[in-house]
């Protein structure tokens, strides 16, 4: 006879009393046993217990007491992968549950899980939302193609006194600014000679050709319009800003954190409503979802793996309550690319435009210890296109300082840079150059190392430049009375030690290869790693295949690190699309890996382009039964407030 239909997490709780159960903890250590009792704090008492550390028996306890603050998840004797294309069906009887469950029964609204042809109902009214530092992606699951808009708004200038007010913080020379300030500086010199040095070294260039050509050509300007609204946005804004002079353009979104500063309209509010602004007016106008009808409309929202309470409380404050939304699901990044590239466990590589994230997703579970987020991404392969070919091509005068003059930098980057190692002799360019008022397009002539001198910006020190006195490195950092900070800095793990080693591989390739936190780069400034309380505003970009090993190597146990090296999935559009990117990344990869190591970069197989991964595995999530319960509705928000956040997100809060 079958089991009756589980409607919320207590039946799963239920029908696992007095079965054996698997209990795996922060530390990493598993607990099996036979489940006596839990209450809804995931308080766990287990008989016939047994701990497991790496796989291996360590002890036996017979009756044991297992706070809930501790617990990552708590699984049936028996795990298997289901659920939408083979992904891990989280909370179901055979996956797992975690310590993020809905506790407050008294103000948790119950959502039941809906099938068949109501799924696909709410399916068509559910909206996944990816507010990146760049753009802006969102679709519905049912959509082949997600609609991306530049995620910025162009304001008109008020007027005081018949003067236009002062420029704003975040405007585009901020923003688009190139390497004039460092390309002077005798460390930025070293750098570059360097990387050439290894370029000549490392490519089948036989001979860098005599000659070069470059030839811009543009068609006449057209007559501009004038802009009677008080601000524009989306792709729209940056032709509003760069043709009139009385509106200035503001990008909500830095580094994937809110673009707060001192300026005008630089406060929390004002950046808010800079953001509602662009997304009421795409899903009114991209997606057809007008205020009225979006009270039966579901948001999912993709947040950084590092991120801001503040950022995500205000994000979830501007869907359900100033752009009216029923409810909102809140998921990390790198949980949601894992589920649209259909693989259960991953060392996630996000580069972006403006950061690149590296972090690791063991079973669904999104690994704090290893997430780092790094100043840097696409937005550096641009500055150093533009400033290499100044140097090696005569007639090439493009400034990226103006907003303009990036865009078409950025488009000749994306024809022209790639890491293709086998091919040699010129490469001939004809890509058409974005313009706000008329026509333009650019051919190029020049030699592939040309080309593949760009890429190097996220593989060689020194070739990333920054503005003065900013943080270029951060590390996820609990917050105090979080579900994972448990234990204060003594439960977490320690950082690597800053003991400088030698890259030296061993001899024998059957050695073991887990990897240790103190063998690591050599290349790396001695505080570069820095211990706990260590200064990060002292920290400096590591190298991406450094920064990956660096992730792996924080992974609690010998199996995840091996899960992670044989899955790393890279995803954004700051690296991937370039071609050749993956097979140079692997090969930079197994340089500081151990001999032996199995190392796996995962291709994109089912053709999703690089920078879509997170809404395509966000709107697989939607479909989820188990994911009704993490819904936040509008009800729940107005009554509680940031705190049903704590209570229903599918991370640690």
């Amino acid at each position: 006879m079958a089991a009756p239909p589980r409607t919320n997490p207590s039946d799963f709780l239920k029908e696992l009393a007095g079965r054996p159960v698997v209990v795996k903890l922060n530390s990493g250590v598993d607990y099996r046993g036979l489940l006596s009792c839990l209450d809804g704090y995931m308080n766990i008492a287990l008989e016939q217990t047994e701990e497991y550390v790496n796989g291996q028996l360590k002890k036996k306890y017979g009756d044991a007491f297992i706070r809930g603050n501790n617990v990552l998840y708590i699984s049936g004797s028996h795990f298997r992968l289901c659920g939408r294309k083979g992904l891990l069906h989280l909370l179901s009887n055979e996956g797992i549950i975690g310590s993020t469950m809905p506790r407050a029964k008294k103000y948790v609204t119950k959502l039941q899980p809906v099938t068949g042809d109501d799924l696909e109902d709410q399916l068509s009214r559910t909206v996944i939302i990816h507010p990146g530092s760049r753009y802006l992606r969102i679709l519905r699951p049912s959509d082949t193609e997600a609609v991306v808009q530049s995620h910025c708004i162009a304001r008109k200038q008020r007027l005081t006194n018949g003067q236009a007010s002062v420029s704003r913080a975040s405007s585009s020379s901020e923003v688009f600014r190139s390497l004039d300030s460092v390309a002077s500086t005798t460390d930025f010199k070293q750098a570059a000679a360097s990387a050439e040095t290894w370029l000549k070294g490392n490519s089948k260039e036989e001979k860098t050709l005599g000659r070069t050509y470059c030839s811009f050509d543009a068609k006449e300007s057209e007559e501009t319009t004038p802009v009677t609204k008080e601000y524009v946005v989306g792709n729209e804004a940056l032709d509003v800003g760069a043709l009139h002079s009385n509106f200035v353009l503001s990008w909500p979104i830095r580094y994937g954190h809110f673009n707060l500063h001192d300026g005008p309209g630089g406060s929390r509010s004002a950046v808010a409503t800079d953001i509602e602004n662009i997304w009421d007016w795409v899903l009114t106008n991209e997606l057809g979802i007008t205020r009225k009808l979006r009270g039966s409309h579901r948001a999912v929202l993709v947040i950084p793996d590092i991120y801001n309470r503040e950022d995500v409380r205000s994000l979830v404050e501007i869907l359900l309550t100033n752009l009216d939304f029923f409810a909102v699901f809140v998921v990390l990044e790198n949980v949601a690319s894992m589920f649209g590239a259909c693989i259960p466990s991953a060392c996630v590589v996000d580069v972006g435009a403006e950061k690149t994230v590296v972090s690791c997703v063991d079973d669904g579970i999104s690994l704090a210890e290893t997430r780092l987020l790094m100043h840097c991404g696409g937005d550096d392969i641009t500055r150093l296109t533009n400033w290499y070919l100044q140097q090696k091509v005569r007639s090439f005068n493009l400034k990226i300082a103006s907003m303009t003059d990036w865009f078409k930098m950025d488009a000749i980057k994306k024809a022209l840079v790639h890491f293709d190692f086998t091919q040699s002799g010129s490469n001939d360019i004809d890509v058409g150059l974005p313009s706000p008022d008329r026509e333009e397009s650019l051919v190029m002539k020049l030699p592939h190392d040309f080309c593949r001198f760009p890429g190097l910006a996220l593989f060689q020190e020194g070739l990333v430049s920054f503005p003065p006195n900013t943080q270029q490195t951060f590390t996820f950092q609990y917050y105090p009375g979080s579900y994972d900070d448990v234990s204060g800095t003594e439960g977490r793990a320690k950082r690597p030690a800053t003991k400088k080693p030698t890259t030296a591989k061993p001899e024998n390739t059957e050695a073991d290869t887990t990897i240790n936190p103190e063998n690591i780069f050599d290349t790396i400034p001695e505080n570069n790693i820095p211990e706990e309380k260590a200064d990060l505003d002292t920290m400096k970009i590591m190298k991406l295949h450094e920064a990956i090993y660096w992730s792996i190597s924080r992974c609690a146990t010998e199996e995840q690190q091996k899960r992670m090296l044989k899955n790393i999935l890279v995803v954004g559009g700051g690296l991937v699309l370039f071609p050749g990117a993956l097979d140079f990344l692997t090969k930079r990869l197994e340089e500081v890996v151990p001999a032996g190591t199995d190392l796996n970069v995962i291709t994109n197989s089912r053709e999703i382009p690089g920078d879509l991964h997170a809404v395509k595995g966000a709107s697989v999530m939607a479909a989820l039964e188990t994911v009704q319960y993490l819904w936040i509705t509008k009800e729940e928000w107005i009554r509680t407030g940031i705190k049903i956040i704590r209570e229903k997100s599918s991370f640690g809060w």
